[in-house]
């Protein structure tokens, strides 16, 4: 039966090719599968160090590219469904508790650590940050907290502007002006957080209130000058308010916001700066410019580096708690405040900012002149600066106080000498009558 062997030999050989084509595509996913696997521990292992603090969220999301140099205008960044709402957002980082700890407040510092030098190098280009070393004289005199005197030293006019940028759909930043208390405020609410509007629109309507009641809450601190301590606990006041808000309602839970404050003292000659984020202030003087704040990231507080050096080591409404940072200052004729949000400093560098600045004396001009400017680099985030010009008045005694202190040193010299005529006054005169009513 040759046709029953034929038959048996044709279905072995259908059997055994089956078997080879059914082993191979049994075997192409397992390959293609532990390849993927492979490519994943890769990227994994390579990530694991950059990501130990970063949120959950920004874990699995996408890493945002390096910032491009300053210079020249950014490359257009594209997210992958089109939209830029979620690009180059601002995140508060996750921290353990003994690094949390390494925050410092103006309750955990002297005063006279907050005091920036009034000495500028005449080859200084540009200052960032408070020195290291500090003038005794100024800290004595700054820290007297004596009692004000009856005529203002210097006026202030201030102008605000604010820009949703080029990227953004909502403008989530908020700024406050209080021009008959010189208190001037800006808020960043975190971009791509719950409700950033609200957190910072929140946050300077408290504060904007504590002035207008005369009630700043919490425990006064007695080691700092009463307007600085008044100006730092609004912005506590402030986290307290935000944050209780946020842990009870669902929709705004996670918002927060940056701020930076700034509040003139005309009778004294001081000016004080309290900041919790990375919003700033800067200060312009004959032609040099200071930043008057350090940024809250875990890059300055711990030293991280790449896409978690730029994340907020804290900011108001986040936590239960808020370390505030406090800085004094002495105003001069001329000088320029700027307090601005990061949407401006991420897209102009501080030499771009100083140069713009100098060539537009007019602040209204200015303002307009600095959003073109972050704009023109790209406008990734909101825009909002205010700028508050000092101009002295008829009381000023910028030379007198040096003039003061050197007469008394020759003052057994002068004993007897006939004093300035009767119906006159004289800077002297003046500055012994504001010391007379102090006492």
């Amino acid at each position: 039966m040759p046709w029953v062997l034929i038959l048996v030999v044709v279905v072995a050989i259908v059997a055994v090719g089956a078997w080879i084509l059914g082993r191979k595509r049994d075997e192409t996913p397992t390959q293609t599968a532990r390849a993927t696997t492979s490519e994943r521990s890769a990227r994994s292992a390579s990530n694991d160090d950059a990501d130990l603090l970063a949120p959950p969220s920004s874990r699995a999301g996408q890493v945002r590219p390096p910032k491009p140099k300053p210079s020249t205008p950014p490359p257009k960044r594209e997210s992958e469904n089109g939209d830029d709402e979620d690009q180059d957002i601002t995140l508060v980082g996750v921290m353990p508790d003994e690094i949390r700890a390494l925050q410092k407040g103006y309750r955990d510092i002297r005063p006279e650590e907050a005091v920036p030098s009034r000495h500028v190098p005449e080859d200084a280009e540009i200052e960032i940050g408070p020195e290291e070393t500090v003038d005794q004289v100024l800290i004595d005199e700054l820290l007297s907290d004596e009692p004000t005197g009856p005529h203002s030293f210097f006026d202030v006019r201030a102008v605000a502007a604010t820009d949703i940028g080029r990227k953004r759909k909502h403008n989530e930043d908020s700024h406050v002006e209080l021009p008959e208390k010189a208190v001037f405020v800006v808020a960043d609410g975190m971009g791509g957080h719950a409700a950033g509007d609200v957190a910072s629109g929140m946050a300077v309507t408290v504060i904007a209130q504590a002035f207008d009641r005369g009630e700043f809450g919490g425990p006064p601190n007695i080691l700092w000058p009463k307007r600085a301590d008044e100006l730092a606990r609004s912005i506590e006041t402030a986290n307290k308010a935000v944050f209780e808000r946020a842990s009870g309602e669902d929709g705004l839970r996670g918002m927060g916001t940056t701020v930076t404050a700034l509040r003139f003292a005309p009778q004294k000659r001081r000016a004080y700066v309290a900041h919790v984020g990375d919003s700033r202030c800067y200060r312009i003087r004959r032609g040099h410019i200071l930043r008057l704040t350090n940024d809250h990231t875990l890059g300055n507080l711990m030293g991280a580096k790449g896409k978690l050096a730029a994340q907020l080591s804290q900011a108001v409404g986040v936590r239960e708690d808020v370390k505030v940072d406090l800085t004094i200052d002495r105003p001069e004729p001329d000088d320029l405040y700027l307090l601005c949000s990061d949407g401006l400093t991420k897209m102009v560098p501080d030499d771009v900012l100083k140069e713009i600045i100098l060539e537009t004396p007019d602040i209204d001009e200015c303002a307009r002149k600095l959003i073109d400017e972050a704009n023109s680099m790209g406008g990734y985030d909101n825009i909002t600066l205010i700028l508050a010009r000092i101009s002295p008045t008829a009381y000023d005694q910028q030379d007198a106080f040096d003039v003061d202190v050197a007469s008394q040193g020759s003052a057994e010299e002068t004993a007897g000498a006939p004093s300035a005529a009767e119906g006159q006054q004289t800077p002297a005169d003046h500055q012994a009558k504001v010391t007379e009513g102090q006492a």
